[in-house]
């Protein structure tokens, strides 16, 4: 599987209890588009694809973490198939 390493574990802003570090679940979709190396744009018009693991949080748009994993592993599968299948 395809790890999305955002600087070790991230720290959500005044969530530490106990002095342990939280990974987020969810990604902004700037972090989303810098992970993938796209333009947020891109993530945005993605977000409105079937598939793609974005969902609305109040008024901001989040990305799943382990959903975007997948849904990269899907993508390069897809890809892969298309290009055997071309030869």
């Amino acid at each position: 599987m395809i790890s999305f390493g955002l600087s070790a574990p991230a720290v959500r802003r005044g969530c530490r209890e106990r002095g342990e570090l939280m990974e987020k679940m969810a990604l902004s979709v700037t972090e989303a588009a810098e992970l993938l190396g796209v333009c947020p744009k891109s993530v945005y018009n993605l977000c409105h694809a079937e598939g793609f693991p974005a969902f609305r949080v109040g008024n901001r748009t989040v990305v799943s973490r382990a959903g975007l994993e997948r849904w990269v592993q899907e993508q390069a599968e897809k890809q892969s198939g298309l290009a055997v299948g071309m030869i």
